[in-house]
């Protein structure tokens, strides 16, 4: 009787310690997407916080230039796969 409560008991902490797996394998699937749409929105924030609310035909103006728009691209490489 015994012997098969430790047996159940064991096969249960097998299925928790497999579904912890499971999920932290999601999350390392999951994670470089994470950091590209983290870091674009921070990307987006700065470029939005050095204009200081001035509008984009402002700058041209006081740049004296024709760009109105900026592009920017960013690229995460992850080194442990």
């Amino acid at each position: 009787m015994i012997d098969n409560l430790l047996k159940e008991a064991e096969r249960e902490r097998r299925r928790e310690l497999e579904m912890e797996a499971r999920k932290t394998i999601e999350l390392r699937a999951r994670l470089p997407g994470i950091v590209c749409e983290t870091i674009a929105q921070l990307s987006e924030q700065n470029i939005d916080d050095a204009r200081c609310g001035f509008a984009p035909e402002t700058i041209q103006a006081i740049a004296n230039t024709s760009v109105i728009g900026l592009r920017y691209r960013t690229r995460i490489e992850s080194g442990w796969r």
